[in-house]
């Protein structure tokens, strides 16, 4: 199986957001180049093992703090280490054997996950040339995304990811955006919705996660996991029953593929996610996972000193691996037990400290399965 790296060349960040999940102790500084070209090389040469593309998720902080000099070092360095590789055959003709030999090209795939406020028509054309996707960070309409999504001196930051996202959308260079759920919007879904379909937006609805700021502020920002629940429900209901919607939302998509597929590919209800991600940090250190940064328990070594493809087989990462809902307590017997699988071990951490547990927001994912599986069961039936 593949291994995508999230890559942080830096945690420093533009917006101060009051839900901001990043740890106090993560590392500072950014990205050397020496860095850089270690972790190109190494995920690269760990996904050839796996007969992988490589894939990268730059984030952060906020990752186009690094300016287009250092994009077009890391594809520099792409190019460098994700050359071809050759393929040999033999073909037997008329008893005579003859080797062949075929380029197989290796070509890495690049992400940017932005808070949306740098990209520039510079940047949108050079990441479209390079075929750089990019997402981004929005909560809803201006009075409700600013509540929560500012600058450091508190002004409000609609503005500036709206004319980023004209950009993406634009240049076509994807444009996807990640809503937080938290107290401010949490019983604002019709208006959310509304805003989505007007402004053909497939947002990605991410609930808020216990950590850094969000820790601090969770008595004024925190929600419950029926809230959580109750609010996917309201939106499903809004996009399912809407026969003009042309916008997809994550996760209700890829709930409704998980109860008839059974096919769990997001990082939340995969078997475990261990088996196919791994975050690295401005100063080299690596970690399961890019909430996991700055929580040093959880780091694996540093990619400047070890070696990653040794990391993946070491104790610590073993015993992430292990995490097994069968395992864990009340998911053996769950009728969504094998399409949920416990759901987020650090959902599960910062809730409890133990990875084992299964994810905080177990009785939204409860409620929405149950919900979407009866609506469509009534669908079906008429």
């Amino acid at each position: 199986m593949a291994v995508t790296a999230i890559i942080k060349p830096t945690h420093a960040c533009n917006f101060s957001c009051t839900y901001c999940y990043m740890d106090e102790s993560a590392e500072k500084g950014f990205l050397s180049d020496e860095t850089l070209e270690n972790i190109i090389e190494q995920v690269t040469y760990v996904n050839k093992l796996r007969n992988s593309d490589p894939k990268f998720i730059w984030h952060g902080g906020e990752p186009l703090l690094m300016k287009k000099d250092f994009y077009e070092k890391l594809l520099e360095f792409q190019r460098k280490h994700n050359h071809n590789e050759l393929d040999l055959f033999r073909l037997t003709l008329d008893n005579e054997t003859y080797l062949l030999i075929s380029d197989k090209v290796r070509s890495a795939r690049n992400s940017v996950q932005s808070n949306g406020s740098l990209i520039t028509d510079e940047i949108a054309a050079y990441f479209k040339e390079k075929s750089i996707s990019i997402g981004l960070s929005l909560d809803g309409p201006g009075e409700i995304n600013d509540l929560t999504r500012q600058y450091s001196d508190g002004k409000g930051s609609y503005d500036s990811v709206i004319s980023g996202l004209r950009l993406c959308k634009e240049k076509q260079i994807g444009g996807g955006i990640i809503t937080v759920l938290n107290k401010n919007n949490i019983d604002k879904m019709d208006e959310l919705y509304d805003f989505y379909k007007e402004n053909n937006l497939s947002p990605k609805i991410n609930p808020l996660i216990k950590s850094g700021n969000a820790e601090k502020n969770y008595e004024d920002l925190g929600i419950t996991p029926k809230e959580y629940g109750q609010a996917l429900i309201t939106l499903f209901d809004k996009w399912y029953y809407d026969k003009d919607a042309k916008i997809s939302i994550d996760p209700l998509d890829e709930m409704i593929g998980n109860i008839y597929s059974k096919d769990t590919k997001s990082c939340n209800f995969s078997n475990n996610c261990q088996e196919s991600f791994v975050s690295i940090g401005p100063q080299g250190d690596i970690y399961p996972c890019g909430r996991f940064d700055g929580i040093q328990e959880f780091k694996l070594g540093n990619i400047n000193k070890d070696s990653l493809n040794e990391i993946l087989d070491s104790d610590l990462r073993k015993s992430l691996l292990s995490r097994n809902h069968l395992d864990i307590a009340g998911c053996a017997k769950c009728e969504y037990g094998d399409i949920c699988h416990g759901g987020c071990m650090h959902n599960a951490y910062m809730h409890t400290g133990n990875i084992m547990d299964k994810d905080y927001y177990c009785q939204s994912y409860k409620m929405i399965f149950s919900h979407i599986k009866n609506e469509i069961s009534k669908e079906i039936s008429v």
